[in-house]
């Protein structure tokens, strides 16, 4: 009959779930019509064998309304059509091999029908609940036999655009009903395997063209059309060379809409720096208009193919997306074995020690916390081994130590990978409990609080018996203290010299710092910075009969902390009045104007309580606005003060919006001289109405009232929020919202 195209149609999609269909007898046909019947026979001299000639020739023509042949005669045979377009194409002689003629929204699939009530398993049940699904084409013959376990196997056309059915109401002329379910799956396993003809190729592929090439593009029915004219091969032929060039025309468009949109991106940066003007604002919207464009083009084409993979793999717990979990994994714990790199953290750095890159040889050996708990034990191992692998290090071990030195060793790595987990997990820290000394030693645990502004620092002493009791506790202050490793040293020799004062003979020096507590226990002479506070304690120690250092968690160390951050009022450190000077209540600099020159037309120069130290307490601090023309101090808030602002020069738009339910905006314009409150906790602007800079001081009932700048704090936090999130909260578009994250 020649080579033809396959017509696909839209199943009708206005059907519910829970619409029911009455079921008919076998045996009850309704009446014929012979309206859209044709008349023909075959121009061949062999014998046509009837039931192979209806299933090829309802495979080549693929009629949308469904067809029906019947035997006339010897060579007569009845063809009778149900839809007009089917009519059409017969009778008009449009068969052609045009793929462009060929709609590709529908995708033909195998159904199985679950929990099929007995009595149902009839062709005519097939036909109707594979329409309901689709297009019925073909139903499982075999299948039908096995009609006691519930099943049949039916064929349909799915338009890919429509939510897949899940269920259908069947009702008998008994009254009785149930539902029947849908799954679509592989074909049986005693399905037909019969020859596959130039049309089955065609639709295959073309399927497969469906689910691989972004067909929303405008080019792409031409290239799909150009690359089809120019073959001259067979079908098959033809088929190979349209997949071959759409798959050079896909990755030639892939990497010219990357550079379109980073094109895009980079000119939307430089439109950003430029001064703000009604032409600039205008290309500035025609850009963004681009990129919504292209990103919604973008989003659009893989929606189809997430729909399409769907189809076709089913479920979300199916072989693909098992395998590409699995394949994700394998390249996690290929390249590393950290969280980060199987995208189940935010950061690759170690969330204990926040210093190095998290592994499992950071964890279980080079991370501070690890450490701690390694220097208690008796293993020990060179340097050299630091820069093995976890791998290496434990073969190492194992060949080098006895069976139960390795049975040890397996207890510490499972502890410390056991707390490792409960902390980043959890959240949970393990630490040790402060306990008395044993016998009659007497325990000093000692601790430190250091303020770096002032370069200051206050330790905390503690001294208790083996009973628990206390026996004193002193805090010392401690000035021009330029390191924190100093701090931690002259802490030690602060406690040693408060024991020595008590007349203590036997103690134990508890100090949450290993540094400091291994250069005090080690024999060799220290050349570090430390070495006078290292050498001067333990020229203190030699005062006791027996003196020993030890390391104890933070933990252990809970008492001389708290005692030791007992002077910090505020955070801040609380400083002795009489050593107080000028410099602590004073800052120079407000006659300067800042620098506006940026997106907010701004500047803000802050006075508080990390400028002017004499201000902890006072619950007072100012700040000088500064603005270019036009410029804004954007909306933002104050949890700590209310603001009370003055105008020196320029005019001002300012107001605020009060709290929910009302959210009542109240504006002002001000002039020089005017002064505005603003309530604290209120969310609050300033704008530049004039074409001149405009300067304003403004007062704080706080001395550190803190801000947050609502869009900063909205889109531009760290970690960012989810987009959804905000896409919910703000009723805008997700790429709108994902937009602005980049901004900020």
């Amino acid at each position: 009959m020649g080579d033809t195209t396959t017509l696909l149609s839209t199943p009708s999609s206005g059907a519910g779930e829970d619409e029911e269909i009455l079921l008919l007898d076998e045996d009850a046909v309704p009446t014929i019509l012979y309206a859209h019947c044709f008349v023909g026979y075959f121009l061949t001299t062999t014998t046509v064998h009837f039931q192979s000639m209806r299933t090829t020739v309802a495979n080549v023509w693929h009629p949308i309304g469904g067809i029906s042949i019947s035997e006339l005669g010897a060579i007569h045979y009845l063809f009778r059509l149900y839809h007009e377009i089917d009519v059409d194409r017969i009778s008009g002689g449009c068969e052609c091999d045009n793929p462009m003629t060929v709609p590709i929204s529908h995708v033909g699939f195998w159904v199985l029908l679950h929990d099929v009530p007995h009595g149902c398993m009839m062709v005519n049940v097939a036909k109707q609940l594979g329409n309901f699904v689709g297009v019925f084409t073909y139903y499982d013959t075999k299948g039908i036999s096995f009609g006691y376990k519930g099943s049949m196997w039916i064929r349909g056309l799915l338009d890919v655009r429509l939510p897949l059915k899940q269920q259908k109401k069947l009702t008998m002329k008994s009254g009785s009903s149930g539902y029947v379910w849908f799954h679509p799956t592989f074909p049986p396993n005693h399905a037909s395997r019969d020859c596959v003809t130039p049309a089955e190729l065609e639709a295959r592929f073309l399927q497969r063209l469906r689910s691989s090439a972004p067909l929303l593009e405008e080019s792409s029915e031409a290239t799909v059309y150009r690359l089809w004219s120019d073959s001259s091969e067979v079908l098959p032929g033809k088929l190979f060379t349209l997949a071959q060039g759409l798959s050079c025309w896909f990755k030639n468009l892939c990497r010219s809409k990357k550079a379109t949109v980073a094109a895009l991106q980079q000119r939307l940066e430089q439109l950003y720096d430029l001064p703000v003007s009604d032409a600039i604002l205008e290309e500035i919207m025609g850009v963004k208009v681009d990129l919504n464009i292209e990103t919604d083009r973008e989003e659009v084409f893989w929606k189809q193919r997430e729909r399409v993979k769907w189809l076709r793999k089913e479920d979300h717990n199916t072989q693909f997306f098992h395998s590409y979990t699995s394949h994700r994994r394998k390249v996690g714990k290929r390249y590393s074995s950290n969280r980060y790199c199987r995208r189940i953290a935010q950061s690759p750095v170690c969330p204990r020690c926040s210093q190095f890159v998290e592994s499992v040889a950071h964890s279980i050996r080079d991370c501070s916390f690890a450490w701690e708990i390694w220097s208690l034990t008796d293993f020990r191992w060179s340097s050299g081994l630091y820069q093995y692998s976890f791998f290496d290090w434990f073969c190492w071990v194992f060949d080098h130590q006895s069976m139960q030195k390795c049975k040890e060793f397996i207890i510490f790595i499972c502890g410390i990978w056991h707390a490792r987990n409960k902390f980043v997990h959890e959240g949970l820290s393990q630490r040790a409990l402060e306990s008395p000394p044993v016998g009659p030693m007497v325990k000093i645990n000692v601790d430190t609080a250091f303020d770096i502004v002032v370069c200051s620092s206050v330790s905390g002493v503690v001294v208790r018996d083996s009973n628990g009791h206390l026996l004193g506790s002193c805090i010392q202050l401690n000035n021009a203290i330029a390191s924190c490793f100093a701090r931690e040293a002259q802490a030690v020799i602060q406690g040693l010299n408060f024991a020595c004062d008590l007349g203590c003979m036997l103690v134990i020096l508890e100090r949450d710092s290993l540094t400091v507590i291994s250069k005090l226990r080690s024999n060799n002479e220290d050349l570090s910075v430390l070495c006078l506070y290292i050498s001067e304690a333990r020229g203190i120690s030699r005062n006791f009969v027996l003196c020993q250092f030890v390391f104890t968690p933070r933990g252990g160390n809970v008492v001389a902390h708290r005692l030791a951050h007992f002077v910090f009022v505020n955070g801040k450190f609380c400083k002795d009045p009489k050593l107080a000077v000028a410099d602590d209540f004073f800052f120079p600099g407000l006659n300067k104007p800042g620098n506006t020159y940026n997106r907010v037309g701004s500047n803000v120069t802050t006075v508080n309580v990390d400028q002017i130290p004499g201000l902890n307490t006072l619950g007072i601090s100012l700040v000088r606005i500064d603005y270019a023309p036009y410029g804004e101090n954007p909306p933002h808030t104050h949890p700590r003060g209310t603001e009370i602002l003055v105008v020196v020069q320029g005019t001002l738009y300012v107001g605020f919006v009060t709290s929910n339910p009302e959210n009542r905006l109240i504006t002002k314009i001000l002039y020089p001289g005017d002064v505005f409150v603003f309530p604290i906790g209120l969310i609050h602007f300033q704008y530049n109405v004039g074409n001149t800079p405009a300067v304003a001081f403004a007062g704080l009932s706080s001395q550190n009232a803190g801000v947050i700048t609502i869009a900063n704090a909205v889109f531009g936090s760290n970690p960012p929020i989810n987009p959804d999130v905000l896409t919910k909260a703000f009723q805008l578009d997700k790429n709108v919202v994902t937009h602005l994250q980049s901004i900020f």
